[in-house]
């Protein structure tokens, strides 16, 4: 399990060379990058493959290969509404597309309702993803559905009930540690999903109470149990990156990078 984290823990502040730099230096094997609005280290929907290119050559040169491509928009692909869920499919086509440019094997989704009851989204998904499979399939490129506040995944049974639905061997679970943690137990998520997880986003959680919560950085205290989560990943058999996801910090973000890689490395021992 190679240590990874998304690039949104840098901050905008910084190009992509940059970012690459301090990513390497931190002690990270690779490095997840965003499809975003503008930014400084955001892929677009206008990013071009001679854009591409320029960051292929950053990544060759830090040997810090993109383990995989994240977003922030374009999430409702469960919505009746037809344009809402077609610019949802143009967000995973051309996730898709900066994947295959720069050698990341993985993109994440999230999949929404927008206003669509409940159970008709989750269909409504499910035959945009299939209608999405040669596409998909054609890339080689696996496809993780993850679980959010969105509402919309409310229990493993439901990501593992879409995953067998779409039917393809490339679309999965991106597994994130934190995302459950609020009112069940991580490794219960990962055992019931088991070959099912592609990716997983590595996150730190702390329950106060049944009202107070927070997402701590991962050297910071929290109330996940890593032995039974790491035991969990290791009998399902993953073996792909453990990538950190937190904000970045006022400043220079080097120091939380640091401690973040380190983290990892600890659990990664457990």
């Amino acid at each position: 399990m190679k240590r990874s984290v998304n690039a949104w823990a840098v901050g905008a502040d910084y190009g992509f060379e940059e970012t690459f730099a301090k990513v390497k230096a931190a002690g990270f094997e690779a490095i997840e990058l965003n499809l975003d609005a503008d930014g400084a280290h955001a892929l677009t929907m206008e990013t071009t493959a001679a854009d591409l290119q320029k960051i292929v050559e950053i990544s060759k040169k830090f040997e810090l290969p993109v383990s995989g491509i994240s977003t922030s928009i374009g999430g409702n692909i469960g919505s009746a509404d037809e344009a809402e869920r077609q610019a949802a499919v143009d967000v995973v086509k051309k996730q898709l597309f900066l994947a295959k440019h720069l050698g990341a094997s993985a993109i994440l989704a999230v999949p929404g309702a927008g206003n669509t009851p409940w159970g008709e989204a989750h269909e409504i998904c499910i035959e945009a993803y299939r209608s999405l499979t040669p596409v998909i399939e054609d890339t080689g490129i696996l496809v993780g559905m993850e679980h959010v506040w969105n509402g919309f995944f409310l229990s493993p049974r439901d990501l593992a009930y879409t995953v067998d639905e779409i039917g393809s061997d490339f679309v999965g679970v991106y597994f994130d540690i934190a995302n459950c943690a609020d009112r069940s137990k991580s490794e219960d998520w990962i055992t019931f999903l088991g070959e099912r997880i592609k990716r997983v986003h590595i996150k730190n959680f702390n329950r106060k109470s049944v009202f107070e919560f927070a997402f701590p950085l991962l050297f910071e205290e929290g109330t996940i149990d890593w032995v039974p989560v790491m035991a969990a990943l290791r009998k399902i058999g993953y073996e792909g990156p453990l990538t950190a996801e937190f904000g970045a910090p006022e400043g220079d973000p080097s120091e939380n990078l640091i401690k973040s890689a380190d983290a990892i490395r600890r659990i990664q021992c457990l």
